[in-house]
């Protein structure tokens, strides 16, 4: 029977690594719409600012690169000038990352947004962009707040030596899954999140690993256009390799990239279901908490005992 992913039990589950993985595609398929429109309203304009940003970067950096490229033979480059327009580089480059990392947020709320709002709903309810919003807008700015904090815990975990880094990398990617579905504070959840991936560690890290190889090969797809027109442009093509259209497929790309981070979401959120129940049981709490809650059967009084019925 195919599962839709509708009711609490059908999320809180121990999951071995391959079931894991179908979940996350099982459950994207049968919440492709609703999902879909709840990552075009929320992620989409923060992801084409974020696209742009890297676009402009990306023409910038081609335009200088041309400006070497086509120097005289037998004459100095003329570094001055490149120094001189490198603000603008750095300026792109700037507001391109910083859309990005909002946007990862913004993607990261709405997949934990959107599941959490599910599991609160009656099965024949779907979900509305409205109450995905107000989780976003409740829980947004403390999760930029949080990333700044997590980044700088990371910086010293790395500069001290690399190893605490290395392991606590692995339980700050569950960190923003873990603070929508619960709501603690910065600390309460890193200790959550610690506490969940203890003895889950590798295990976590191979899930991480191959949603990461699956995103960059689909990313990958998505990028054929611009190595096309960075080749069109390596050709002196007018019209393929113009700046308008390097612009236009770096956007495509980067947008691409923002919104494949919801596969690699959508799997965090199954190994946090999964690492909760094999910790707490709370699914097998719930269902224990439930027998004998159910409705007595009806009897049909329209056939006598010793009467088959229709079939």
């Amino acid at each position: 029977m195919e599962n839709h992913y509708l009711t609490e039990a059908d999320f809180r589950q121990t999951r071995d690594f391959g079931s894991k993985i179908n979940a996350t595609f099982g459950f994207i398929s049968a919440h492709f719409r609703p999902l879909g429109r709840c990552v075009l309203y929320f992620v989409l304009p923060v992801a084409l600012l974020a696209g742009i940003g890297m676009g402009l970067m990306q023409v910038n950096l081609q335009g200088r690169f041309n400006g070497l490229a086509n120097t005289a033979p037998g004459t100095k480059p003329n570094f001055a000038a490149l120094l001189s327009s490198s603000g603008s580089v750095m300026s792109a480059a700037l507001f391109g990352t910083l859309g990005t990392v909002l946007a990862y947020l913004v993607v990261s709320a709405t997949v934990a947004g959107y599941i959490r709002v599910r599991l609160a709903l009656p099965p024949d309810q779907e979900v509305q962009p409205s109450q995905v919003w107000a989780v976003l807008r409740r829980d947004l700015p403390l999760m930029v707040a949080y990333l700044l904090l997590l980044g700088v815990l990371l910086l010293i975990a790395f500069g001290l030596f690399a190893v605490p880094g290395i392991w606590l990398s692995i339980p700050a990617t569950l960190f923003f899954t873990v603070f929508v579905f619960e709501e603690g504070g910065f600390s309460a959840t890193l200790n959550r999140s610690i506490y969940l991936v203890k003895r889950n560690w590798w295990a976590t890290l191979g899930l991480v690993f191959i949603m990461s190889i699956i995103q960059g090969f689909m990313g990958f797809i998505f990028q054929i256009p611009q190595f096309v027109v960075l080749g069109a442009k390596g050709l002196h093509l007018t019209g393929l390799g113009s700046d308008s259209m390097l612009l236009v497929t770096q956007c495509f790309s980067a947008i691409a990239q923002i919104i494949l981070y919801v596969p690699g979401l959508v799997a965090l959120a199954f190994q946090y279901f999964n690492l909760v129940e094999k910790k707490d049981g709370l699914g097998l709490r719930s269902l224990v908490s439930q027998l004998g809650q159910a409705p007595a059967p009806v009897v049909n009084q329209a056939y006598r005992p010793d009467e088959e019925g229709e079939y």
